[in-house]
């Protein structure tokens, strides 16, 4: 991308107030325990401080290691290039919680301000510089602190700086309000669920009830060997937790060779099939169910629902996200902190079976809502375009040049 001629360019090593900080490590064999961000915290669109785990440490952390929200934090590695480098501000300080030594902690100085850096770290003038420099190592890509030193940004003045961020903040508000307004039809999806058939953990019309292991074998996926360097070239969407993040799941971030389901005992799973999230710290708080509507494979975070018992998938992931609350009473925590949800778990989740009449009858009814939806999602992607779009003008300078003529 073309920078204006205008602004000076510096390295981004030279506009921090202080050396950046990686975070710490965690000892399998200590005795403190703590929490930690993980790295969903700051690979969305904005900072997620709900993205934690407990994890051990031989002594108590330093107040330097916890989340403050003058810290600018950066992605250090990735297996997906387009995440490795992503960096965000944490909204407010978390005295309780550190950040990992995934991370590192930059503090900027007065010559850039931190809403304004952060619209141009996860742009393309920052990005494309991340993503040439970052280096793989079986399969992750890394980058470290010296990189600071080369990598240039633009510094407008700080008059322009403030123009820019709030007209950038301006486009992303647009944005989360289309976000929000697809969260509301998703909660109506919710509603239809419960008012044709009502609450399925205490099944108060009688239908047919059977555990989830019953009514679908669960399987779980795997994650093919990292020193297969094949393995890991090809365009096989692979699902991990985070991207369980919609009812609907189209491609993955991360793909896998087409050889694998071939060469290994990683399933390749048929189109329009459930699964869920089984390990991690999200589970500490949201039980995500999505249906998978390409061939795809999963790893061993989650499982796919393969049907015993004739059930439509998308009744099948409306009637596990309407006893959402029941399944996070299930998720157990093990020795090293992480939660999760097993066999006996899944085996206290029970699946309503009514006639496949009122199962279709909802799809029909789920059809509609997720047409609506559709017309949202079009209106997101366009918030999305323009975003982009006076992204890249403001890094130009074009929009204060348009100003002036």
């Amino acid at each position: 991308m073309r920078i204006s001629s205008k602004w000076q360019t510096r390295p981004f090593s030279k506009v921090l107030s202080m050396p950046p900080r990686n975070g710490l490590s965690p000892s399998s064999d200590g005795t403190v325990i703590a929490k930690v961000l993980t790295l969903s915290a700051i690979t969305g669109d904005r900072f997620d401080e709900t993205q934690f785990k407990e994890s051990t440490f031989h002594s108590k952390p330093s107040s330097n290691q916890t989340v403050d929200h003058r810290d600018f934090l950066i992605c250090r590695g990735n297996g997906n290039i387009k995440l490795v480098g992503r960096g965000f501000f944490p909204t407010h300080n978390m005295e309780d919680t550190l950040f990992p030594d995934t991370m590192i902690a930059v503090r900027p100085n007065a010559e850039i301000l931190p809403e304004f850096l952060e619209f141009l770290w996860n742009g393309d003038v920052v990005r494309r510089q991340i993503e040439a420099m970052a280096r793989t190592t079986n399969g992750t890509f890394k980058i470290n602190q010296k990189m600071f030193e080369r990598i240039e940004i633009p510094l407008p003045s700080i008059p322009e700086q403030q123009l820019i961020a709030r007209a950038l903040g301006q486009a992303a508000a647009l944005r989360d309000q289309r976000r929000k307004a697809i969260a509301l039809i998703d909660d109506l999806a919710k509603s239809t669920f419960l008012d044709l058939f009502g609450d399925p953990v205490k099944n108060a019309q009688g239908f047919e009830s059977v555990p989830l292991t019953e009514a679908c074998h669960p399987y779980s996926g795997g994650t093919p060997t990292k020193s297969n360097a094949k393995y890991w070239s090809g365009n096989l969407p692979w699902f991990t937790p985070k991207d369980m993040k919609h009812s609907d799941l189209w491609d993955s971030q991360d793909h896998i060779s087409e050889q694998v389901p071939q060469e290994t005992n990683l399933k390749l799973l048929p189109p329009n099939t459930v699964a869920i999230v089984v390990r991690g710290m999200i589970l500490s708080h949201t039980f995500p169910v999505s249906v998978l509507r390409i061939p795809a494979t999963i790893n061993q975070d989650i499982k796919a629902l393969l049907p015993k018992r004739e059930i439509e998938p998308q009744f099948l992931a409306a009637c596990l996200r309407a006893q959402s609350t029941h399944a996070l009473q299930q998720v157990s925590t093990a020795a090293h902190g992480t939660k999760r949800l097993d066999g006996e778990g899944l085996g206290n989740i029970s699946i309503i079976l009514p006639s496949m009449d009122l199962q279709r009858h909802f799809t029909q009814k789920l059809d509609k809502i997720n047409q609506i939806r559709a017309s949202h999602q079009k209106y997101l992607n366009e918030a999305d375009a323009l975003f982009t779009s006076l992204q890249q003008r403001a890094f130009r300078g074009d929009m204060w040049d348009n100003q002036d003529n």
